[in-house]
């Protein structure tokens, strides 16, 4: 497994670089998809990828947000379906428990 940056570092200017290290930007992907990727932008690689396998890994559906320069917008929205899809983990694998602000199933 590797780290992947959705929104690829070397898009940013070299003074925000450090600022897509954020959680909302980094995803877990094999090694080969990782170099396939490589530094493409994310609105070139992302159409191409299955709508599904973009959900599980909490993208934002709206290619609008795919952009460098919607990228606060972007970590946004992906902060909200990655915390959606842990209480929604921890909804299923501990059913007597409850999650503030988690959806039932």
């Amino acid at each position: 497994m590797d780290r992947h940056h959705i929104l690829p570092r070397a898009h940013f200017a070299e003074r925000q670089r450090p600022k897509a290290d954020c959680i909302a930007n980094i995803a877990f992907v094999t090694g080969g998809a990782n170099r396939a990727v490589g530094a493409n932008a994310p609105e070139v690689y992302l159409p191409k990828l299955d709508p599904g396998v973009l959900a599980t890994q909490c993208i934002p559906a709206d290619p609008k947000l795919w952009r460098i320069e919607r990228a606060k917008d972007f970590w946004a929205a992906r902060k909200d379906l990655l915390a959606q899809a842990f209480n929604e983990h921890l909804c299923s694998t501990l059913p007597n428990r409850r999650v503030q602000g988690a959806r039932p199933e």
